[in-house]
């Protein structure tokens, strides 16, 4: 098993508390995260958590999609402040992905600290995708909340 985490940061013109609630919501991931075509809701009583299958195409080699489901969490961590997306997907793929909004005085800065445990013979390929994926979705989150 291979731990490896990275770091992504964005400054947007937008309320931490849009930015917040736009996240927490996990109906926009399709709209933020390029890899995602699809999110179903799952039960999640008596949990503090949100749960949701997501259904991913990924293209191997450039050219073969490669469909894959899996459920993630979303998690609260401080109202309009920090909040835990959490997956777990095969081959035990277990992805943390920690997002921290501090707002200044006319932007929010957005940090995302992201945590992976992968099996070794999997960690080039899985990091890749997620490196380009999770920066995509922070432009695809500045661009959606500064034209709101």
């Amino acid at each position: 098993m291979k731990n490896i985490t990275f770091q992504n940061r964005i400054s947007i013109q937008a309320p931490a508390s849009d930015i917040y609630g736009y996240l927490l919501d996990p109906g926009n991931l399709p709209r933020l995260h390029p890899l995602i075509i699809g999110v179903k809701p799952l039960r999640s009583e008596g949990s503090a958590s949100t749960r949701v299958e997501i259904q991913d195409k990924i293209m191997l080699f450039g050219r073969i999609p490669f469909y894959k489901k899996y459920e993630a969490s979303f998690t609260s961590i401080e109202e309009n402040r920090q909040l835990l997306l959490e997956t777990f997907t095969s081959p035990g793929i277990h992805i943390r992905n920690t997002i921290i909004l501090s707002e200044e005085t006319n932007e929010t800065r957005v940090e995302e600290r992201v945590h992976i445990a992968v099996p070794a013979l999997f960690a080039s390929f899985v990091l890749k995708q997620i490196q380009f994926s999770h920066v995509e979705m922070l432009k695809s989150l500045k661009r959606i909340l500064e034209s709101a």
